[in-house]
């Protein structure tokens, strides 16, 4: 009895790649009865949709792969009756609040801060694009013990006024770059396997 269908089995599915045909009845009757499933397999089929129109290759595997794990991991929480443990970032280091302290005034446009929850760190950078008028913030999660946690799709939240805009995913080393932002106030989530943190102030000026 499958719990649920692997990445690479599905696309195989999806794709009509499958060899056996037992696996494929399987496939078929689990379909049936699994949401979470049938959710990913629409998502595989829409992404391939999209790159035939474009007229492009076929998505890599670990792209489907980062999509279905966020999914998966979405609809997971849905159905759990409590939510993830929340746990409050702590600000390690603010390249300005730094800057600040030295003297410096009228400096760099962009920012480097450090910040720590639970297990993990989170580094951030925002970066000034002169030419755009606008900024791109990078991201890098790491864990900061030794753990069996992986970096690769977990999910990531812009807020503005505690309004979720944009997400993203972090690729293999936990790393996510949002770009094409404009001055303001924004927060961030994070979402990962065993926690969820939220950063309320990512104060963004020209």
């Amino acid at each position: 009895m499958l719990e649920h269908i692997s990445f690479r089995h599905l696309t195989d599915y999806a794709y009509n790649r499958l060899q056996d045909p037992h696996l494929s009845q399987q496939i078929n009757d689990h379909l049936e009865k699994c949401d979470i499933c049938r959710q990913a397999l629409s998502i595989v089929l829409r992404i391939g949709q999209t790159a035939a129109q474009l007229e492009s290759p076929q998505p890599a595997q670990n792209l489907i792969e980062r999509v279905l794990k966020a999914t998966r991991r979405t609809q997971t929480l849905q159905s759990r009756q409590q939510s993830l443990a929340h746990s409050p970032p702590t600000l390690l280091h603010d390249s300005r609040i730094a800057a600040l302290a030295a003297g410096v005034r009228g400096g760099s446009k962009d920012c480097e801060m450090l910040f720590t929850f639970d297990r993990f760190d989170l580094h951030l950078s925002i970066i000034h694009s002169a030419e755009l008028d606008s900024f791109t913030l990078r991201g890098q999660l790491m864990v900061s013990e030794p753990a069996e946690e992986e970096l690769e799709g977990n999910q990531i939240d812009l807020l503005m006024e505690q309004a979720q805009i944009r997400t993203v995913l972090t690729d293999q080393l936990g790393c996510f770059r949002i770009s094409n932002l404009k001055s303001g106030e924004y927060g961030l989530r994070v979402i990962t396997d065993i926690v969820e943190s939220v950063i309320d102030h990512i104060i963004i000026q020209n």
